[in-house]
């Protein structure tokens, strides 16, 4: 079975990655806050999207002092 892919990564990565970014990024400019990640459907579902999501939230929550002017 042939899997698509986009500049070498699986489509389903790209729609777990995409859906983690969605759901971390807040309207106010300058700030991040980590709402509800859902799982997508398919192959992508499951452990892999909290994974990508809680490193997201450890790296954007470094932007946090920054904001602030520390």
């Amino acid at each position: 079975m042939h899997e698509e892919t986009v500049a070498g990564v699986p489509l389903p990565v790209l729609v777990a990655i995409t859906a983690a970014v969605a759901a971390v990024l807040d309207t106010e400019p300058g700030r991040v806050a980590i709402r509800s990640v859902r799982p997508v459907a398919g192959p992508a579902a499951g452990a892999g999207n909290w994974a990508v999501a809680g490193r997201m939230q450890q790296h954007l929550s470094r932007l946090q002092p920054l904001r602030r002017g520390w």
